[in-house]
């Protein structure tokens, strides 16, 4: 996804990002429109430079001031309207926030509406599954699709694939509420003559009736920034605004901003990016089929934008390579390997770029488990059957990326740094199963906060993107101070700055890095790998403790892929749930034990959480959430149960959620304490404080306020997963 992911990543969206230009090509984001409007002068007035510099803004109440209302400069329908006036074409009036209105904007959302239900149908027959959209008739063998899904025992507990239903985008139910605005100045090293860019992430949700959610598709609309002829000073400088504190501050920052860079004539619209899981494979299906991943999905990503035309059309994915056509003709890997050995020095630093011929249109993710997935390392699938194409030079003086080891290990970590600079690296490098940023919760009524309870987020961001707010902050304020910013792009999954990984998040094993950009676990730590890949050495393992603690993964896993890359599917891992999970392999001495017990157990991956994890019953004080402050490793948090399947239904019901959950102790997780990959930090749901739970309704206002909240398996939030909604209308 952008030039190596650490130097990218927003939204798990793929990026392809406007390439150097040539001299004939015109970097993408500046192809002239009908009306193109100049760049605005800068700098913006009113700068203080004791104001930070905001390079990342989810705080809901700036984004309510710019997207709040029908008509506000921010909202999504706005923001169409705007790229359809510079274009030329026809802006269609807007009369509300749904789906219907978007659909008007033929040119644009129609038009990725289109794309994105001709790719659905196509993979789902690929796929050649027994699957269903409408999940209320789960249980309807009527419904299956495939002779095996006829089967009543096949079905008996849902054992179907949930697919997306894309009636989502034109329904009136739909909302699209800003989730944050990123600036991006690392963007530069891209697009010569610019200044980085600005990116709106928008995530799809509803409200229809009593039930109202998010749903697991975030759009970012990306801007260009031009050239400030100041080395980028003013540019940087007009993103100071006052700190987020209380509500005057966070409205005073607001209107800075939208007055400042965020005002439509500084900005040139680039393209559209959307990153949509399409489809999600249950538990139950998992057991059934004997694949072991505790759930998989799969996620689709495309990059639309005008290139000429007269509607957005699908562009190519910056340094995705075209893994079948690449596989299929030697005479064009012959021209990637001489792009790649061109551009050592550049791939080592994170900075590169391969021509649009070389290039996918459409990148596909698997979770789980994802960062290790064949199907999620394209470049190490094209050479997998021709290893001795891809020779990589010995060393020099400059790299900082690349170990200066023996040519096997040099090939390995160069095939690491190409990866995550794909859309599928990046996808699942150090994320949230394929998203970096989620956005905080927005409900806007007592009847959605309801609707969402036990289904929210208590901290909306990857562990990537912790790390990478901090490094695109000292870009931002290097630039601002007039001085030459770092260039060298860390590692994805590497933690912030030179400090140590904390438990459970990823660590590069000896020598599989060069050593300035290699990093080690916390003190007490050790750095052990529990997913690897059948085939290849493993480069990446998890900080973990060599003692159990609730939370831990206590199985490790190897996978191995069972087909070969697809020659003729919409991508070449469009059936890549077909792996299995083929060695499970236990980290403690502890049974699989139910949470009746006192001492701590393993929790077994096929009840649906990855490599399963170490929990045991709660004691009355832990239940009561005593003493549990931001520095406590464990809580007693909401575990199992038939809440979590009540699903089915069609609708997320928080009244039945609440009455079917158990409570377990596990560990706990903040803003800067992220969870371990396929796990995301989920919100203590206000239903504690009810007679059955018994936690003090004050207790647990404290424990909000502290912002502290569980890690939980990624699909056991219903705004994370395609299935456990209503029928669109």
């Amino acid at each position: 996804m952008l030039a190596l992911c650490a130097a990218a990543c927003d939204a798990g969206e793929p990026h392809v990002a406007p390439r150097p230009a040539s001299p004939t090509t015109v970097p993408r984001g500046f192809e002239p429109a009908p009306s193109a409007v100049p760049s605005s002068p800068w700098p913006v007035p009113g700068i203080d430079d004791r104001d930070p510099i905001h390079v990342l803004v989810t705080d809901p109440r700036v984004l309510e001031h710019w997207d709040g209302a029908r008509g506000r400069p921010l909202a999504l329908s706005s923001v169409l309207a705007r790229i359809h006036a510079d274009h030329g074409w026809p802006v269609p009036e807007i009369t509300g926030p749904g789906g219907d209105v978007l659909s008007a904007f033929t040119p644009t959302w129609a038009a990725i509406a289109g794309t994105l239900r001709a790719d659905l149908e196509r993979t789902v027959g690929e796929l050649a599954i027994d699957w269903e959209a409408e999940i209320d008739r789960t249980y309807d063998v009527t419904a299956a699709k495939t002779p095996e899904g006829a089967d009543a025992a096949h079905r008996g507990n849902g054992n179907v694939a949930r697919i997306f239903d894309a009636r989502w985008l034109a329904s009136a139910d739909l909302r699209t509420p800003l989730a944050a605005m990123v600036y991006r100045p690392d963007r530069a090293d891209f697009l010569p003559g610019s200044c980085g860019e600005l990116r709106l992430v928008y995530r799809l949700a509803y409200v229809a009736g009593a039930a109202a959610s998010r749903l697991p598709v975030t759009v970012n609309v990306v801007f260009v920034i031009p050239d400030d002829g100041q080395r980028c000073r003013d540019v940087a400088r007009s993103f100071r605004a006052a700190a987020l504190g209380d509500d005057a501050s966070a409205e005073r920052a607001a209107a800075t901003l939208l007055a400042g860079p965020l005002a439509p004539e500084r900005t040139r619209f680039s393209q559209i990016e959307v990153n949509a899981q399409i489809v999600r494979f249950p538990s139950d299906l998992e057991r059934v089929e004997a694949r072991g991943f505790a759930g998989q999905a799969l996620y689709w990503m495309r990059i639309f934008a005008a290139h000429g035309a007269d509607r957005l059309v699908p562009v190519a994915l910056e340094n995705t390579p075209d893994v079948q056509a690449l596989r299929a003709d030697p005479a064009k890997r012959a021209r990637l390997v001489a792009q790649i050995l061109a551009q050592t020095d550049a791939i080592d630093r994170g900075v590169f770029a391969l021509t649009e011929d070389l290039l996918a249109t459409v990148a596909l993710s698997w979770s789980t488990h994802g960062s290790v997935r064949l199907a999620n390392h394209p470049f190490a699938a094209i050479f997998e059957d021709h290893p001795d194409e891809l020779v990589v030079p010995a060393a020099t003086a400059t790299e900082q990326f690349l170990p200066a080891g023996d040519a096997a290990s040099r090939r390995a970590a160069l095939l690491e740094r190409l990866d995550g600079a794909t859309c599928m690296g990046c996808h699942q490098s150090a994320s949230t199963a394929g998203f970096h940023l989620l956005g905080v919760d927005r409900p806007h009524s007592e009847q959605e906060i309801a609707a969402m309870d036990g289904n929210r987020l208590q901290s909306p961001s990857s562990p990537h993107l912790v790390a990478e707010v901090e490094r695109r902050r000292r870009v931002a304020e290097a630039l601002a101070a007039g001085r030459a910013p770092e260039r060298f792009r860390p590692h994805p999954a590497a933690p912030p700055g030179s400090a140590a990984a904390p438990r459970d998040l990823p660590c590069p094993m000896p020598q599989a890095l060069h050593a300035d950009a290699s990093w080690s676990c916390a003190p007490e730590l050790e750095c052990r790998v529990l997913a690897g890949r059948d085939g290849a050495a493993p480069r990446m393992g998890q900080c973990v403790s060599a003692t159990p603690t609730a939370g831990a993964a206590c199985r490790a896993v190897t996978i191995a892929s069972t087909e070969p890359p697809s020659a003729t599917g919409l991508a070449f891992n469009v059936r890549a749930f077909t792996d299995r999970v083929r060695v499970e392999t236990p980290q403690f001495e502890l049974a699989d034990g139910a949470l009746g017990q006192r001492a701590y157990n393993c929790r077994p991956p096929a009840i649906g959480v990855p490599l399963g994890r170490v929990t045991r019953r709660c004691r009355a004080d832990e239940q009561a959430l005593a003493d549990l402050d931001a520095d406590a490793t464990e809580v007693c948090a909401i575990v199992g149960g038939k809440g979590f399947e009540q699903m089915a239904t069609g609708a997320f019901d928080p009244d039945a959620f609440a009455a079917g959950v158990g409570r377990g102790l596990l560990d706990t997780c903040t803003a800067a304490r992220p969870c371990r990959e396929d796990y995301i930090c989920q919100r203590l749901p206000d239903f504690l404080a009810d007679a059955r739970h018994r936690v003090a309704r004050e207790r647990l206002d404290a424990v909000h306020e502290a912002g502290v909240g569980f890690c939980t398996p990624t699909y056991f939030v219903y705004q994370l997963r395609t299935d456990g909604h209503p029928r669109p209308r």
